[in-house]
């Protein structure tokens, strides 16, 4: 019992530390642009194996310094897929072009100003929690209908600053989306921070 009080004191002090020191985080902006590939929800045959094809989408969110070791932010996405339109006859006419934005709120908690006294560091590393959703705009009778879904994400991330304000990141974990759910989901671009 008595190193149970002791670790949740020593865990508590940490903590107000943390919150209390300067941090090169906190009060500050980070602007992400992204590129990342995902499942798009049309199956591509090949052969005798058969898998969601993937399709590319860039997304810009922007992040503010909320505490030393979190930051907070919006996201909004855009992608153009292709879908098939049922015709009166109970065919498929395809593909035809249709286009999803992507919007949410994302969380990004810094590992490093918790483990390492310092005012800036050009690697950081850090947990991503992402919530949000997607409109679909598709054609009328289209396989993949119009309207909006739920998606999220969560997994790790890494930056490098190749100078003060600017570098490179990527994140990799899992994403869930209507299409399909996969650990499998990688994320990079890059991130300017002010």
């Amino acid at each position: 019992m008595t190193k149970t009080i002791l670790l949740i004191s020593l865990t508590l002090m940490m903590c107000q530390s943390t919150f209390s020191q300067d941090s090169y985080l906190k009060n500050r902006w980070n602007i992400k642009l992204a590129y990342s590939r995902f499942p798009s929800g049309t199956t591509r045959y090949s052969g005798h194996s058969r898998e969601m094809e993937k399709i590319g989408h860039l997304r810009l969110e922007t992040h503010y310094g909320l505490f030393n070791f979190m930051e907070g932010g919006i996201f909004l996405g855009y992608c153009k897929y292709e879908t098939l339109v049922l015709q009166s006859d109970s065919t498929y006419l395809g593909p035809v072009d249709a286009s999803a934005v992507f919007y949410g709120l994302s969380t990004n908690f810094h590992l490093l100003p918790l483990l390492v006294d310092g005012d800036d560091f050009r690697f950081d590393a850090y947990l991503s929690v992402k919530l949000g959703g997607q409109y679909l705009s598709s054609p009328e009778n289209s396989l993949l209908e119009s309207g909006n879904t739920f998606e999220y994400f969560i997994g790790p991330g890494l930056s490098f600053y190749i100078s003060k304000h600017i570098g490179i990141f990527g994140e990799w974990g899992y994403y869930d989306n209507r299409f399909s759910s996969e650990w499998n989901s990688l994320r990079y671009g890059i991130s300017v921070k002010f």
